[in-house]
């Protein structure tokens, strides 16, 4: 069972920095920004999220405590720039596995972490896999 938690905890790395290195996250987090800036609001997003597998990868259960908590701030200022149910649904998943992220770093649980993570990275897919649709319907 570790071999297996550790080829996914390797394969998460590997695709985080991946992702990093294509949308080129900052390495500052603003967090000041206004909700009505998606663009601010998805790069600190992102910039929590590289902070988060850095943690995972390190184990360090206080940042990764931390940094769930700064995304979770994060995350909830975008519920009111999307009504679409789908897309609300999606945001909800997001909040509940970045508690997740948080409880098993609570608990030194990095298994329970690593996993909440990956379906929290799941959870950005979808839901950019709405947006995309709903951007091609208009």
């Amino acid at each position: 069972m570790k071999f297996h938690l550790t080829i996914v905890a390797g394969i998460v790395v590997v695709v985080g920095s991946f992702l990093m290195g294509i949308l080129g996250a900052d390495e500052k987090s603003p967090e000041n920004h206004k909700a009505s800036d998606p663009a601010t609001v998805m790069k600190d997003k992102l910039h929590h999220t590289h902070v988060l597998l850095t943690s995972l990868a390190q184990e360090d259960f206080a940042a990764l405590q931390e940094s769930s908590q700064k995304l979770q701030r994060v995350a909830r200022q975008q519920w009111i720039n999307n009504p679409s149910p789908e897309y609300r649904a999606q945001l909800q998943i997001f909040w509940t596995t970045l508690q997740g992220i948080e409880s098993g770093a609570e608990r030194k649980e990095i298994e329970d972490a690593t996993l909440a993570y990956m379906q929290m990275t799941l959870a950005c897919v979808k839901c950019h896999k709405i947006i995309r649709r709903e951007q091609r319907r208009s």
